[in-house]
């Protein structure tokens, strides 16, 4: 089923659609997301996941500075617990590291997700926040190990990721 798989980042009003149209069903119809919370303005690097035509799955990373923020990464109920996340991941993350190779990846996880974004490398820190009604944690992935000593010699990275990121080295 794999070979059915196909990943394209968003370039149209068409495919936009789309990741709004996944979001809208993961997000406002299962979780309750209110509507205002998730359509948002953010202009960032969308991508989808098709099965044959259709899209099941989405998620953005928006920069800010030299922080990469992975965000509305859903994926259709039906179609979880294939490795679709992962996959899509995996294609999100390489396209950032190809533009943007100097960031630091994160994320604001929902408590329930957080096993998928370790299974991909990436750490918990922090403590347990509050976002539309559902308890989330900041997560990063790691950085190579040649960017960890340029990042630590960074004076504005947040004091917390700088602990993450010392432990590691």
């Amino acid at each position: 089923m794999k070979d059915q798989w196909r990943i394209q980042k968003e370039d149209n009003q068409l495919d936009y659609q789309r990741c709004l149209g996944i979001r809208k069903k993961v997000f406002i119809e299962e979780q309750a997301v209110p509507v205002l919370r998730e359509v948002d303005e953010l202009q960032g690097e969308n991508f989808l996941l098709f099965i044959e035509k259709e899209a099941v799955a989405t998620g953005r990373y928006v920069m800010k500075d030299n922080l990469a923020k992975y965000e509305r990464i859903a994926v259709l109920n039906e179609f979880r617990g294939q490795g679709i996340g992962q996959a899509l991941m995996a294609a999100m993350e390489a396209d950032q590291k190809k533009l943007y190779p100097d960031a630091l990846a994160s994320t604001s996880a929902q408590l329930s997700a957080i096993p998928f974004y370790e299974k991909a490398g990436w750490i918990a820190l922090g403590p347990t926040i509050m976002d539309a009604g559902i308890e989330h944690r900041m997560m990063i992935r790691l950085p190579s190990e040649e960017l960890r000593e340029q990042m630590l010699a960074d004076p504005d990275l947040p004091e917390e990721f700088r602990k993450v990121i010392e432990k590691r080295t």
